[in-house]
């Protein structure tokens, strides 16, 4: 027969548990993890304010062909390229002041 083997330092079921108990541990960190994380990003979803009001601008045709080419150069819709022109222009005034 062959050699006994000691179990008593090196269980491998032991290992297995404890290594289990482990995981369990490390996953319910990351659930807590996770759940802040999406509640961060539910709070800064509420504090972003909705484009909600429409405005009517009247430009003239060759600035309205230069927006349009400088908004797909930037992969923007003109819309959102505009607004971002208005908003840097409104920071900067504040900062000025």
């Amino acid at each position: 027969m062959g050699k006994k083997r000691d179990f008593k330092e090196n269980n491998p079921a032991i290992e297995l548990i404890s290594n289990s108990v482990k995981d369990k541990e490390n996953i319910k960190t990351q659930d807590t993890e996770l759940e802040n994380l999406k509640a961060r990003i539910k709070e800064l979803e509420r504090k972003q304010e909705a484009r909600s009001q429409r405005v009517n601008l009247l430009l003239r045709p060759t600035d309205v062909r230069e927006i349009k080419e400088e908004a797909k150069n930037q992969n923007l819709s003109m819309n959102r390229l505009v607004e971002n022109i208005l908003r840097e222009y409104l920071d900067n005034k504040k900062e000025s002041k």
